[in-house]
């Protein structure tokens, strides 16, 4: 499935962040999800039932992998308004 995002890590004028585009496939290995569950909990204390309840399939949410394949850097404060920065990956 195609989608894209956009992260702005400096909201205010002048902005600075990126936006991307590619492919989110949902995870469907036990094992994926416990290896990525087990650092989010590490890190956040939180989800300890998800990994649980995708083997229950019980979940409200899934988990997807996100493949970019083009990035764009919107950096205001360093290149200007109308001067992003793009990588085709």
């Amino acid at each position: 499935q195609n989608v894209a995002l956009a992260l702005a890590f400096k909201q205010d004028l002048p902005v600075i962040g990126i936006q991307a585009q590619g492919v989110a496939t949902e995870v469907k290995r036990a094992t994926t999800v416990a290896k990525v569950m087990f650092l989010y909990i590490k890190k956040y204390g939180a989800g300890k039932d998800f990994y649980k309840n995708f083997r229950l399939k019980t979940n409200k949410h899934s988990m997807y992998c996100f493949a970019p394949s083009k990035i764009v850097l919107f950096d205001e404060a360093n290149f200007g308004h109308d001067n992003s920065q793009e990588v085709n990956i």
